[in-house]
């Protein structure tokens, strides 16, 4: 206690000569763009009452009267008779006060404008981070599996047929799907499909029956493959593919967002309105991102293998789970 009422009455002592001496006097060698850095900068000698003074030397050369009017430089220029002459003036205050509203209202503009363009990507960050949280709440994807091979196949072969030979159409889809799929599909079966079927119309019934048919082929042939693996363990792999998936294209969807961002600005010069050009590209680039991580995961699906460990003398046998394409298909 002794010590502590020492250093007190110390403090007391010292903080009586700074108070006689004026206070804390903050010198500013600038202003500032924001009007608020130079109030705090103000707020910091006088606080709680104590007394505290401030002042601010300015030069015609600092940026903030870079972008004053050619004519008022030249007015506050004229009026000082002698190089380094000081000015004080009223004008000069409310011209800077004018100009740092002006620098604020500028930089309220670029934050606005930048925050309609990170709603844009935060309504895509929200869906495939609800994406995620559905696919890690599920306990089992696999009777998803069908229908997302379906949704592939029908957007290869539907929506796309200009890349289908009508006059050899069972040859021209089996080297379409083995270049998309890296599978080769039953060539009797496509035969026997696109028999006196495919050509007749491209919106026909036999159409969708025909990838349905494919879809059926690709995945009773992935079911084949993994018999051998128990179900939850097959399950946890399916979904961990996916994760994978989902995360990767992901990543690679934000540079891209990012540099269409960077250079939407030059449509102006085309007389478009940027930022319903961003809206429209974002969205496409998003809904094929979407399209990406289903061939991705279906071609990781499709090509599985399994390799089984010979059996040990001191272990059960194990089965391991490998996949020739853990990374994304190019």
């Amino acid at each position: 206690p002794e010590e502590a009422e020492a250093i007190t009455a110390a403090w007391k002592k010292e903080q009586a000569i700074v108070k006689e001496a004026g206070g804390l006097h903050v010198l500013g060698t600038e202003r500032h763009e924001s009007r608020r850095v130079d109030n705090q900068l103000k707020g910091r000698c006088a606080r709680q009452g104590d007394p505290g003074s401030c002042q601010f030397f300015l030069s015609l050369e600092d940026h903030l009267f870079r972008i004053f009017p050619q004519g008022v430089l030249n007015f506050i220029k004229s009026s000082s008779s002698k190089p380094g002459e000081s000015l004080q003036a009223g004008m000069l205050n409310s011209a800077i006060a004018s100009n740092q509203q002006k620098m604020e209202a500028h930089y309220f503009d670029i934050r606005k404008q930048v925050l309609k363009y990170d709603n844009i990507a935060n309504e895509q960050r929200l869906a495939v981070y609800q994406q995620r949280n559905d696919l890690l709440d599920m306990a089992s994807i696999h009777d998803e599996i069908l229908p997302m091979v379906e949704s592939v196949l029908r957007k290869l072969l539907l929506n796309t047929p200009s890349n289908i030979d009508k006059e050899n159409p069972a040859s021209s889809i089996a080297s379409l799907l083995t270049k998309k799929f890296r599978y080769p599909v039953d060539q009797k079966l496509l035969t026997k499909l696109t028999a006196e079927k495919y050509p007749s119309a491209i919106e026909s019934t036999a159409k969708h029956n025909l990838c349905q048919q494919i879809a059926s082929f690709y995945f009773h042939a992935y079911e084949q493959t993994t018999e051998i693996v128990p179900s939850d363990q097959r399950d946890m792999i399916e979904k961990s593919l996916l994760l994978q998936t989902i995360d990767q294209h992901w990543k690679e969807h934000l540079l891209t967002i990012e540099d269409l961002r960077e250079s939407i600005g030059f449509r102006s010069y085309a007389q478009k309105n940027p930022e319903h050009e961003y809206k429209i590209e974002a969205h496409t680039l998003f809904k094929n991102m979407l399209d990406r991580v289903k061939e991705t995961f279906i071609v990781q699906i499709i090509n599985i293998e399994i390799r089984q460990e010979p059996e040990r003398s001191d272990k059960t046998p194990q089965q391991q789970v490998g996949n020739r394409m853990l990374t994304p298909f190019d």
